[in-house]
């Protein structure tokens, strides 16, 4: 198993305007690292490039997920045997929006 995290830190670094946005997000490669490694460098980045974002989220994030997809496939110097399931939970304020691909899932608890 190859899990690659995207925590709050990176979106910070690389995307500081964002600073009311939190993201985190596991990439479990399967068949080599490859996707899971590029996933985890662009993911962020097609998110708020795309044309609904932050308006939409939802469809931001669906078509970000199928940019990275098509993105990679394009990649030549990759591993095209090599791919990725993938979890975002992207916070603003009080709301969370989940995103998964493949067959992950995340499930939210509550302490009382």
């Amino acid at each position: 198993m190859n899990l690659e995290v995207l925590s709050s830190y990176d979106l910070e670094l690389c995307h500081p305007h964002l600073n009311p946005y939190f993201c985190l997000a596991v990439f479990d490669g399967h068949g080599g690292i490859d996707a899971a490694l590029f996933i985890r460098e662009n993911i962020l980045q097609f998110i708020i490039e795309d044309s609904h974002f932050p308006i939409c989220l939802n469809e931001a994030i669906k078509s970000a997920f199928l940019k990275a997809d098509h993105a990679f496939a394009d990649a030549a110097s990759l591993d095209k045997s090599s791919g990725t399931t993938a979890l975002t939970a992207l916070i603003i304020g009080r709301m969370m929006l989940i995103a998964n691909a493949g067959d992950c899932r995340v499930v939210l608890g509550k302490r009382d």
